[in-house]
């Protein structure tokens, strides 16, 4: 326990989005949906102690299990028996014996209507997709990016949906590209859209610390681009080769995923 807390308060984490994926991972591992305040200072974007902790062991299921060992909002209940309580782990004024009122309007994934409009500019409506994969849609993306390759997050995935008259015409999903040095964390927030064959209709930032990913050169080029056509495009000079090499497959595998989800 004491090596968590001491990693979380040496290491910076960014502020960030917060993304209905890891929403969906809290739902799949405690069946029950909290708010954005598990992993947020409340009205705000800034990431709280839980959150730290949360994105520096990786943002999956075993994350959120060695987050039940700690108080890792020193309000002197376990992570463990905050859950079990419902009181939120994340926040030292809720606790089992008064857990307040962060439940009562659970995070819901609100639709980005004005980006999806951007790319899918005939669509009708949006809708919000947010199921586990099926067995046989599991073993489709195991067999296109590797088993190895699929981690918790995508087991869980959170897709929102473009409808027209003649039925799909695609899908976009939150991506969070995760740039770790020494002293800081720094979370990239972007949206992907995809047509229902997989092609890439757009790459919006978010909410990203990086000026190159805001440069027009850099996104254009993802516009129309094929998931196995990415590792051609061209990347800032400002990236390290190891991050422009994940960030690239990071697009790549979200690409099929949402392929995957969203009927043809």
């Amino acid at each position: 326990m004491r090596a968590i807390i001491f990693f979380v308060s040496v290491v910076a984490v960014t502020p960030a989005l917060a993304l209905p994926q890891y929403g969906s991972l809290f739902e799949a591992r405690y069946k029950y949906r909290s708010d954005c305040s598990l992993c947020h200072v409340k009205g705000s974007e800034e990431v709280n102690a839980y959150g730290k902790a949360f994105i520096l062991y990786g943002a999956n299921i075993e994350a959120l299990k060695e987050l039940e060992k700690p108080d890792i909002d020193k309000d002197g209940f376990l992570g463990r028996d905050e859950i079990q309580a419902r009181s939120n782990p994340g926040d030292p004024l809720s606790t089992p014996k008064q857990a307040g009122k962060w439940l009562k309007k659970p995070g819901v994934s609100k639709i980005p209507t004005r980006l999806l409009r951007r790319a899918f500019p005939d669509a009708r409506k949006f809708t919000v997709l947010e199921r586990p994969l099926t067995e046989l849609e599991t073993m489709n993306l195991e067999k296109k990016v590797g088993k190895e390759n699929v981690e918790d997050i995508y087991r869980w995935p959170v897709v929102f949906v473009a409808h027209a008259g003649d039925g799909i015409v695609g899908g976009a999903s939150y991506i969070a590209a995760v740039e770790r040095t020494a002293d800081n964390v720094e979370v990239n927030v972007f949206l992907l859209c995809v047509n229902p064959n997989g092609r890439i209709m757009r790459l919006d930032p978010v909410h990203v610390r990086r000026s190159a990913f805001l440069e027009t050169q850099f996104l254009k080029q993802f516009n129309g681009a094929w998931p196995d056509d990415l590792w051609r495009l061209w990347m800032a000079p400002v990236l390290r080769e190891d991050f422009r090499k994940y960030f690239i497959w990071l697009i790549a595998r979200e690409s099929r995923l949402i392929d995957i989800v969203i009927p043809p």
